[in-house]
């Protein structure tokens, strides 16, 4: 079974179609590098944060086990977070920075821009700040001991 001319054709046609299909259209996209920068500034000062508090490296565990599991099952990465009961939404939307990550990145790469997304980047505006200067005292506090 080979290739020939009209399958070529028919999975070239495809492919272009699922690429811009995927939602690379949008030139809000381009605004996302910036927005990946504040949610990796986000979860590096959380992460710091959990370094500070942890005994020993015996207890690095229990953060992936109690707060990065049910983040990324609950905070519409994989599926709809609106498929959720009402209290995992709640849940959901105040304690985990994934959930305004992903809401944030699928609307500037789809360019379905909300008033809603206001909310999610004001979620953002205050909690890095706090879990940046929070993680800056904790270490200072854990390493002058």
């Amino acid at each position: 079974m080979g290739c020939n001319k009209e399958s070529y054709q028919l999975d070239h046609s495809f492919g272009r179609n699922l690429a811009f299909r995927s939602g690379f259209k949008s030139i809000l996209f381009v605004d996302s590098a910036a927005l990946f920068f504040f949610v990796g500034l986000l979860f590096s000062a959380i992460a710091m944060c959990v370094t500070a508090i942890m005994p020993n490296i015996d207890s690095f565990n229990y953060p992936s086990f109690l707060f990065i599991t049910p983040m990324f099952i609950l905070s519409g990465t994989f599926f709809s977070i609106t498929s959720l009961p009402a209290t995992a939404q709640i849940v959901a939307n105040i304690f985990f920075p994934l959930t305004h990550a992903v809401a944030l990145t699928r609307a500037l790469i789809v360019g379905r821009l909300s008033w809603t997304l206001l909310l999610n980047l004001s979620w953002f505006l205050v909690t890095t700040p706090f879990f940046f200067v929070l993680s800056i005292n904790l270490m200072k506090k854990r390493l002058i001991k």
